[in-house]
């Protein structure tokens, strides 16, 4: 190439990297560009990183590093991981998505990225910076630095990764075996402590193999598969049961074997009161039941925080049947609730009741017409009530609060737990006869990780030792073996237990931490991080049609199904 033919403009590389991310033929040809540039872009790149909204687009300036393809590129990395620029060093580190691993390098002419891989394993400064996360680095720090260390064969890091293995967290404990694993060469595996249920039975459910509904995608900065955005089991308009999948700009319908069995596209814009606005991504999707004895999806838009800021009530045919928009606050997961009067209708938690921004709760109808608000609970800490157990809630906020009158009022709350554990989540569920029960996950007095079943009047039943922090719970009714408790632990590994507390099931998932990336990370890197480091974003439990019960599992832009059957020797 000339050189004059090839000369990158300040502003010209500017406007590269800032597009070089995503799909479309803007990021193509963004990416394109960089390679034709290759090593004479990296002074515009250098100078651009001086500027202080460079920090902002950490991911992009990455990955046009990358891209150039030019061996230089990884001096260029190294001196911003020693603090060069704007860009925090941790963040540049963290999100370092090396594919394939550094130590398993093939050279590859058609791809630059194996270039600067090569001369980022072979600087000097690497093993150093590497090292040095173990002495002050967070815990995803740590982990990324366990997983380079063991890539690039830096045996310095025998040490810390011993010493990690004790760790609290149960992802660190678990890079840190299979980063001795790769560098000691003897095998190492990182398990937690045995749960202990209260209850002498043996397992009698198992996990079967998982079946992948969407496939993955291969590179962070190049062509995606369509990427979902969520995955939950619920009832399709027609009361059809399976896991719903929010695809694009459409809910999808599918069977245990992925088949696609229906979909409904999102309606574009959405009319909120006087408000229009365009629909983006569905968020989540509850089924609600309609007053035809069929059903409508109630679709979480937006996204604030950790959640969705708007909802909109669709039928089968995509039709808007009402919709509400929250400002900058997050809903809570909608419920359906009823109250002791029989009434049906849909509860919903984080609230905005006010131009200042005071949240409540507010029960609605099925067709989106408010029925009573309160402004004495909002449900931060979680909300809990249940259509088969009219005119009860339970609101979860280190102690238990519980209300038996609609709307709720404080004054009258039975207080549960006060001096006995810290609550952290809550399952409410009718036993088998009928009766308010309640699963508590949470700490101890002795400060040890517990899973305690109450009764409708906050007697204990049982109690059960976890090994590690809860990270998710999930109520599985109406089973063969009576209600059952999906028990999502921090390492990922899920535990299924009975009514009864007897350990039914485990199964092995990896690391359900959230990942703490640089702000305006775009989605589809947060998903190839997320694969690539193993995380799981969202577990769900539910039953489809043929009543086989099933975890969804979603890992960046894949979706596994994994179903839940009775052992052979108990069929």
């Amino acid at each position: 190439m000339d050189h004059e033919q090839g000369k990158a403009g300040l502003e010209e590389v500017a406007r590269a990297v800032e597009s070089c991310v995503g799909l479309g033929p803007r990021a193509e040809a963004s990416r394109q560009q960089l390679r034709a540039w290759g090593e004479l872009a990296l002074p515009a790149i250098q100078a651009l990183m001086l500027r202080p909204e460079a920090r902002s687009n950490t991911i992009q300036f990455q990955a046009a590093l990358f891209e150039t393809g030019a061996a230089d590129a990884a001096k260029v990395i190294l001196d911003v991981l020693e603090g060069y620029g704007s860009i925090r060093s941790r963040d540049f580190f963290v999100t370092l998505a090396f594919t394939p691993a550094l130590g398993d390098l093939v050279a590859d002419l058609e791809n630059p990225r194996s270039v600067v891989e090569r001369a980022i394993a072979d600087d000097p400064r690497w093993p150093r910076f590497v090292m040095s996360q173990f002495g002050g680095g967070g815990w995803f720090a740590q982990e990324r630095a366990l997983q380079f260390a063991a890539d690039a064969g830096i045996q310095d890091a025998v040490g810390p990764a011993r010493e990690l293995l004790t760790s609290d967290r149960g992802s660190l404990r678990r890079a840190a075996a299979d980063a001795l694993s790769k560098l000691t060469g003897e095998p190492c595996i990182a398990r937690p402590d045995p749960l202990r249920p209260t209850a002498d039975r043996s397992e009698m459910l198992e996990f079967g193999s998982a079946r992948v509904l969407t496939p993955r995608f291969l590179s962070p900065i190049g062509p995606l598969a369509p990427q979902p955005t969520f995955a939950s089991f619920g009832r399709w308009f027609d009361g059809r049961v399976g896991l719903l999948l929010g695809l694009g700009s459409k809910v999808e319908l599918r069977d245990h074997d992925g088949v696609l069995l229906d979909s409904v596209p999102l309606p574009d814009p959405v009319e909120f009161g006087d408000r229009t606005r365009s629909t983006g991504l569905a968020q989540n999707a509850w089924s609600i039941p309609a007053e035809d004895g069929r059903f409508l999806l109630l679709v979480g838009l937006g996204l604030q925080h950790s959640g969705p800021n708007r909802l909109a009530c669709i039928d089968a045919g995509g039709a808007v049947r009402w919709a509400l928009d929250n400002g900058n606050h997050t809903f809570l997961p909608p419920m359906r609730c009823r109250t002791p009067e029989g009434e049906g209708g849909v509860l919903l938690g984080g609230v905005a009741l006010s131009p200042e921004s005071a949240r409540g709760i507010v029960c609605v109808d099925l067709e989106g017409r408010e029925r009573w608000r309160s402004d004495q609970l909002w449900g931060r800490y979680g909300i809990h009530t249940h259509e088969r157990l009219p005119g009860l809630l339970v609101e979860c906020f280190g102690r238990l609060h519980v209300h038996r009158t609609f709307p709720p009022d404080t004054a009258l709350a039975e207080r549960w737990l006060e001096d006995r554990m810290y609550a952290a989540d809550v399952l409410l569920y009718p036993d088998v006869d009928g009766r308010a029960a309640l699963v508590v996950a949470g700490t101890s007095e002795g400060k040890s990780f517990v899973l305690v079943r109450l009764t409708s009047t906050g007697e204990e039943r049982w109690c059960v030792d976890l090994p590690e922090r809860v990270s998710r719970l999930t109520l599985l009714e109406d089973t063969p073996l009576g209600p059952l408790a999906v028990v999502g632990l921090e390492s990922g590994e899920q535990v299924v237990v009975d009514d009864k507390g007897a350990l039914m099931a485990r199964l092995e998932l990896g690391p359900t931490e959230p990942l703490d990336l640089p702000s305006g990370t775009p989605p589809e890197i947060v998903a190839r991080l997320v694969q690539s480091a193993g995380h799981v974003r969202m577990v769900s439990a539910g039953r489809f049609g043929d009543s086989r019960l099933a975890l969804a599992v979603m890992r960046g832009a894949q979706v596994d199904v994994i179903t839940l059957t009775p052992k052979a020797s108990d069929c």
